[in-house]
């Protein structure tokens, strides 16, 4: 068992600069014009004078009670109830995942904590359980994932594990796992410093020569996903490959342009990001949407529409039938560049870096 400590408890205080962000955005029930201004966002720029302990947010999570759980600078973990944070001057977080039975499950540099859910509303966290993977970097935690069956993954610095009926079990290569993902089959999707491996419970599913296949070297492998109708989908150092039924086409044989990352939207469409260019999967290969179009991030919101963030100050907002709905752009003191976005349950939109919180009017 370990203890936590608050280090801060401050009431929140809107800015006396909170200013308006622009949304271009036509109301109306015909196809939306994206030049026509209309609604707005208030926005909250949370800092640590309002109790926030880093100025970087790198990850949110929200609890079954509605509590956000936050950490800011790769190490502080906060609790915000919409009114006031609640900082913990331990564990050094680095990673967060909720359990199907609503605990709090953190990823530090030297392991991993439990919290149980009947102590998010204390000042003291109290019942935490502490747990060691393994030795040395096996306990250094860079990522969790619950599946959909329960079970517990954790990519760590000498690889994968898996926890369950309390024990830790290796599983693939040991060496540095920094994304999981689960696929809609239930197989999981896992990047190391070696390159991809898909596993179907506990058992890697072989994939002879995929680097080879690609054109490319296993490090070259940046981003893999499964969609909802069974095709693989490979972002590479040399474009995009789709996997159907075990037969893997390049989309793009001739490509110069690295694709960094894929994303399944709640429609089931694939949206794919190269380092300059965002495109849409289509039954006959990929869809042009911008040819300089260069993404930071995806996110669905709970509407079901795709927010995408740019390397410029602007995001995208397209809805559920693949329209450009609204362009945004989030101005605080300064221009902000979002690198995330949080959707509460509330229907506030989180943006980072920093902590900014607008609501819809």
């Amino acid at each position: 068992m370990c203890k936590a400590v608050v280090t801060n408890t401050k009431k929140i205080k809107c800015l006396a600069f909170a200013v308006l962000l622009t949304v271009i955005l036509d109301v109306s029930a015909r196809a939306l014009d994206p030049n026509q201004p209309a609604s707005s966002f208030v926005r909250t720029h949370f800092t640590t004078d309002d109790g926030l302990p880093g100025a970087v947010v790198d990850e949110v999570v929200q609890t079954q009670d509605g509590f956000l759980w936050v950490i800011t600078n790769r190490s502080f973990l906060t609790r915000f109830d919409g009114k006031n944070f609640t900082g913990f001057v331990n564990p050094r977080a680095s990673t967060l995942a909720i359990a199907p039975d609503g605990d709090l499950w953190i990823g530090t540099y030297e392991g991993l904590m439990r919290i149980p859910s009947s102590s998010f509303n204390q000042f003291k966290l109290s019942g935490l359980t502490s747990y060691q993977p393994g030795p040395g970097k096996a306990s250094q935690i860079n990522c969790l994932r619950f599946s959909t069956s329960g079970v517990l993954w954790i990519g760590t610095e000498a690889g994968l594990l898996r926890y369950e009926k309390e024990q830790f079990v290796a599983v693939g290569p040991r060496v540095s796992t920094h994304q999981i993902k689960e696929a809609p089959d239930g197989h999981l999707l896992v990047l190391t410093e070696e390159g991809f491996m898909e596993l179907a419970g506990s058992e890697v599913v072989p994939h002879p020569g995929l680097a080879d296949q690609l054109g490319v070297k296993d490090k070259e492998i940046f981003d893999v996903v499964k969609d909802h109708h069974g095709n693989t989908w490979y972002c590479t150092g040399k474009g995009v490959a789709r996997e159907t039924n075990g037969r893997i086409e390049k989309l793009e044989p001739n490509a110069s342009l690295a694709a960094l990352r894929a994303y399944e939207d709640a429609q089931g469409t694939v949206w794919i990001a190269k380092e300059q260019g965002l495109f849409r999967a289509t039954s006959t290969g990929l869809e042009l949407v911008d040819k300089e179009m260069q993404v930071r991030s995806f996110n669905n919101d709970r509407d079901g529409n795709l927010w995408i963030s740019l390397v410029v100050p602007y995001t995208y907002v397209y809805d559920s039938t693949g329209d450009k709905r609204r362009t945004l752009q989030f101005r605080a003191a300064g221009i902000v560049t979002p690198t995330s976005f949080f959707f509460t349950r509330d229907r506030r939109v989180l943006v980072t870096p920093g902590c900014y919180a607008f609501e819809a009017n």
